[in-house]
Formats: structure tokens, sequence, C-alpha cells
């Protein structure tokens, strides 16, 4: 799981790249019912804890981490949704072989060409997973492979402006460990 070259990291039209070949072949609107999720996700983590959160564009996709979890991750063979399980919605099926530092959440994968069905109904437990992740402090590691490209994407893709974490002007260009920024294969 390789992450985009640092330089690569800051160009919008990079990340569109990226995400538009996750979403070939399939209708359009899934694409855009993952850009609005994730733009939420990314307004709910920027107004919850500026410093907690960061994007990292890989070749295969784009994970979304809060704390020192992975809350969002997408790639070809779907999109890996954190969610609170008691608030999840009953039938949710969980992948339980993660190791998470979120109390009583875990991961539910969902089908891309499910995302109009699935992704309205686990955003209330999303939310709340995302809040408990955000209760640790982020590593370097992903901050430095924070991808501000994708938020600039995000931004013009859904005329709806992102702002980057608080620390993104700070952070270091060096590219992290793949280890350290995907830890599960899903």
């Amino acid at each position: 799981m390789k992450v985009i070259a640092p330089k690569l990291r800051t160009d919008a039209g990079i990340a569109k790249s990226v995400i538009t070949n996750v979403f070939s072949g399939l209708p359009p609107a899934e694409m855009l019912n993952y850009l609005n999720f994730l733009h939420a996700s990314i307004r709910f983590l920027s107004s919850y804890c500026n410093d907690r959160w960061g994007i990292t564009l890989f070749e295969y996709g784009v994970s979304l981490n809060a704390g020192w979890s992975e809350v969002l991750v997408l790639h070809r063979d779907g999109l890996g949704v954190l969610v609170e399980r008691e608030a999840a919605p009953s039938g949710t099926t969980f992948e339980t072989d993660h190791i998470l530092l979120a109390a009583g959440c875990d991961f539910t994968k969902v089908q891309l060409s499910e995302l109009h069905r699935t992704l309205p109904s686990l955003s209330p437990a999303h939310i709340i997973a995302m809040s408990f992740a955000a209760e640790w402090n982020i590593g370097n590691d992903i901050r430095e492979a924070h991808s501000t490209g994708v938020i600039d994407y995000l931004s013009e893709s859904l005329s709806q402006p992102l702002s980057n974490p608080s620390y993104a002007a700070r952070a270091k260009s060096a590219a992290p460990s793949d280890a350290h920024l995907s830890r599960r294969g899903l």
C-alpha cells in the first residue's frame, strides 16, 4: 500500500485521479455520495478537534484518520467505515480483526455500489466513532502524510470550502512508512 509522494499529495488533480479510478465503472452518483460523506466527516472532525485528524492519499485510495484510528478507508474493494457498535443500524456486519483505539467501535465494509443506500444510516454511528477516535492525539506519521490535495479537490468538486487541520502549515513533507498509515487490508 504505497503512499503518494509528498509533493504529489498537495495536487488536487492527483487526488481526483486516484478517487475517480477507484470509482471507475460505477455510477457517478456513488462517487458523489462518497465525496459528500467524506466532506461531512472532515467538517465534523475540523469542528470537534482540528489538530487530531489527517487524510492520506495512497495509490489505491484515501484514508481519513482521527487519533490513531482510520475512520474512513476508500479502495476498490469498498469503503471501510468506523462506527460505534451500539449506535450502528441493526444488521450491520462488523470486521472485528482490527486493532482499534476507539472503544466500542469497529469497521463495517460497504460495497461502493451500495453507498447511496448505506451511508445515510451509518452516519450517526460514524460521528460517534470519530469522536471516540479523536480522543487520541495523532502521530507525526499521520501529520506528515496529510494530503492537502484531497482537501482542495473536495472543496472544488463540491463547491464547499474545507480547511486543513491546524497543524498542516507546520507539517513536514517526509513520507511515513506504509505500515503505520494503513493497518488494514480491507
